[in-house]
């Protein structure tokens, strides 16, 4: 399968030789290449995003936010996804893709120019929250036209728009990861933000589901440019099994 000829020029792809124990899977048509995946991702992101379940990892050795170039795209394996007709309640087993953000070595998979979103840990003063935060700008016409950042386990998600016209984006923990030294809740940030003006919040309550009270729902948060502009989407899945459990669109608003 060739990648779709709608992908964007612009999105460098390294295609770097496939992996020996998987090129049989390719060639056979069992599995996909990382390459049409992503060429999949941009022609539409919403149906991919249905049908691919995407981890995204970011070990932070990248730093601020911005355009990288080290970020690798690799098969990992099954994981489920919801039937056409009756949803979450027909489950079906589903391809999955991981996301690896990081400046350390030279991880598997295909090699991809992204727009990364950093984490920032958010300030304790009150409806300050987002003061330290570090804003990705997402340009609106050049530079890599796919948006990652490291997937939502109680953190929050917000787009504003700059004095230039172009869209900022941030990612805000409610915990500080190096020390699980809890700020506030991840609720209490949800709703500070949503007090801010935002152009769009995607935080805990939009994600806030418990089995025996405990929080099994992570967000893998994926921005595609389209011709009129960046679309950015949620993809909600349970935390261990990797299943979709929904998708939607947090910018533009539906």
């Amino acid at each position: 399968m060739e990648v779709p000829r709608s992908v964007h020029p612009l999105i460098k792809i390294d295609r770097m030789a496939d992996p020996a124990n998987l090129l049989a899977a390719y060639q056979n048509g069992t599995m996909t290449r990382p390459t049409v995946f992503i060429g999949l991702l941009q022609a539409n992101p919403r149906n991919t995003l249905r049908r691919f379940p995407v981890n995204v990892a970011d070990d932070g050795s990248i730093g601020a936010s911005g355009r990288t170039n080290r970020c690798f795209v690799s098969n990992h394996g099954q994981g489920r996804r919801p039937g056409s007709r009756l949803g979450t309640l027909n489950m079906h087993v589903a391809e999955g893709f991981n996301f690896s953000l990081t400046s350390l070595g030279t991880p598997s998979g295909h090699q991809i120019d992204v727009q990364r979103v950093a984490t920032v840990l958010a300030n304790p003063a009150l409806n300050q929250v987002a003061a330290n935060a570090d804003w990705c700008r997402l340009p609106n016409h050049t530079g890599p036209g796919i948006l990652l950042t490291c997937q939502l386990t109680g953190c929050a998600f917000i787009v504003r728009l700059g004095t230039d016209g172009r869209l900022r984006c941030a990612h805000i923990l409610p915990t500080d990861p190096a020390t699980g030294n809890a700020i506030m809740t991840g609720e209490a940030l949800h709703d500070q933000l949503d007090q801010g003006g935002y152009l769009a919040v995607y935080g805990r309550r939009d994600y806030d589901h418990r089995t025996a009270g405990v929080y099994d729902r992570s967000v893998a948060i994926v921005g595609i440019r389209r011709p009129n502009g960046w679309k950015i989407y949620a993809q909600k899945k349970g935390r261990m099994t990797h299943d979709i459990r929904s998708v939607h669109r947090i910018y533009p608003p539906e």
